[in-house]
């Protein structure tokens, strides 16, 4: 077995005489845990913000081992038969990093795939259960719980501090302190787990009450793209097609295979969050078979709404229409933890497997009515949209896309001693022309105010935040403006006194902008 460096020990300090290095520890555990799936992404056996919440007390008490490697060795055995064999039975991508490191890591080891637990490896030699990602923790319990078991080694896929993808994480379980902790937990402490538990499960219902799904539009086809890229933009690697997931998007409303009924959009606090696209598959096979089914992807969320139940709402609603419209199936790839809530279950229980004649439990198939998949059988082909994306074309489409979409964005992207004062500016210029119904939002770079016509701009700038109210306002403020540079239809404000000494001119002069556009 090929044993990687050791790159840095993760620490904690849960010294609760410090708010600071509490939180700072918290938040660290928070982002290596749920951030890596591990226990479906929620905040493992315990609430948040809770001091002894159980996952605490396991990194405590030691029985969990959290370590920082450097993986990067894959290319030794990484195309082996055997290599070939691991990514196959943990049914990641072939080119996943850290399915390549893993493959690496354990193929002269002698292993078996897990009789009871899917995505799972056993290590005889080591007595150890190892998966590529996160697993629930009754699962947890129930392999430390068989006697060839001593010890569970995880590799979560997200690296921690920005790090590189190759800077993985090891989250090693061991047997005895894991049991010998379970047993000094009481009864409500196991309640309190499953209840956490059950709210994961039911989190994706409870996204139905949160969002407004309809059909996309024409209009919203740029939002539904910046959306996309800022949805994948920072997820874990998978595959060659990462980072054209907005291109993708983009061409595939111009495929004949595109299904624009089931295009669609979700809406929270007015605005869109998230999208789901299908397009029609077909199953074919060696004895004429030609069967037409559904392929859906990409389902989007924006960051700041992801894990609120958006994409399950948007999953579970689609697939409830292309039923209706009588579609006979949808096969995916995709997290085989998460589809299976949705009734999927792995293609090659129904006989089916890619383009390529192969097959792993994330490729996987939902029949949408009883028997519609009975007597199916062969490789299913999807639209090639899929498989021709051109990088260059992606590159300068998410260029394009990487510029703010709303003011919040905007906001914070400028430099950490300006978001205040920022705030406090778009504060005033917001409250001041809701009266004339303004509606906020992006153009020309810029956070605007607009009814009917641009109202008002601000921008911010190395030295000065720019502010446009036009050239009829300059004229009007005239005598006011003589202590500040003017261009065309622009003011500069110095970021010095800002808020004290220039927001109420700034305000005065949004005032003027939208009484001016109503008379």
């Amino acid at each position: 077995m090929i044993t990687p460096e050791i790159k840095t020990r993760v620490t904690f300090d849960f010294n609760y005489d410090s708010d600071a290095k509490r939180r700072e520890s918290h938040e660290k555990l928070v982002q290596i845990i749920c951030s890596s799936h591990w226990a479906s992404g929620i905040d493992i056996l315990g609430i948040l913000y809770k001091d002894h919440a159980m996952l605490f007390d396991m990194v405590k008490n030691g029985v969990i081992v959290i370590d920082e490697c450097e993986y990067e060795v894959h290319g030794q055995y990484a195309d082996s038969e055997t290599a070939w064999l691991i990514k196959s039975l943990l049914g990641k991508r072939n080119n996943h990093p850290v399915l390549l490191d893993m493959a690496t890591l354990f193929a002269d080891e002698p292993f078996d795939a897990s009789r009871s637990f899917r995505n799972t490896l056993y290590l005889p030699n080591h007595k150890a259960f190892v998966r590529a990602d996160g697993m629930k923790p009754e699962n947890i319990t129930r392999m430390l719980q068989l006697e060839e078991c001593e010890k569970i080694i995880l590799f979560p896929y997200f690296p921690i501090d920005g790090k590189s993808a190759y800077y993985e994480l090891t989250l090693a379980v061991e047997k005895g302190s894991f049991l010998d902790y379970l047993r000094r937990v009481d009864e409500s402490r196991i309640e309190e787990m499953n209840e956490a538990i059950n709210r994961a499960d039911t989190r994706s219902i409870e996204g139905y009450h949160k969002a407004t799904l309809r059909i996309e539009k024409q209009s919203d086809w740029k939002t539904v793209e910046q959306i996309t890229y800022r949805a994948f933009r920072d997820a874990p690697p998978t595959g060659d097609d990462d980072g054209k997931e907005a291109l993708l998007a983009r061409n595939l409303r111009s495929r004949p295979a595109f299904v624009p009924e089931l295009n669609y959009v979700a809406e929270m606090e007015g605005k869109i969050v998230g999208n789901i696209m299908y397009t029609r598959s077909k199953i074919i096979n060696d004895d004429g078979g030609k069967w037409e089914t559904l392929t859906f992807g990409p389902v989007s969320v924006l960051p700041k709404y992801q894990k609120q139940g958006v994409g399950s709402a948007l999953i579970r609603r689609s697939l409830d229409t292309a039923r209706k419209l009588g579609y006979r199936a949808v096969l995916i790839y995709g997290h085989e933890s998460y589809y299976p809530r949705f009734g999927f279950r792995p293609a090659s229980d129904y006989g089916i497997t890619t383009a390529e004649g192969k097959n792993f439990p994330a490729f996987m198939a939902l029949a949408l009515h009883n028997g519609a998949l009975d007597g199916v059988s062969g490789q299913l082909i999807c639209d090639e949209a899929y498989s021709s994306l051109n990088k260059e074309e992606s590159d300068k489409l998410n260029t394009k896309l990487a510029e703010p979409m709303d003011v919040d964005e905007y906001i914070a992207n400028q430099p950490e001693h300006l978001q205040n004062d920022l705030q406090a500016v778009r504060l005033m210029i917001r409250m001041t022309l809701q009266i004339y119904n303004a509606i906020e939002k992006i153009s020309w770079g810029m956070p605007t105010y607009w009814k009917e016509q641009n109202l008002i701009h601000f921008a911010v700038h190395k030295n000065h935040l720019g502010i446009y109210p036009g050239e009829e306002a300059l004229v009007h403020f005239a005598p006011r403006l003589v202590k500040y540079k003017t261009s065309k239809g622009a003011i500069q404000f110095p970021y010095k006194d800002l808020i004290s000494e220039h927001l109420t001119l700034i305000t005065e002069i949004a005032a003027w902008c939208g009484s001016n556009a109503e008379g």
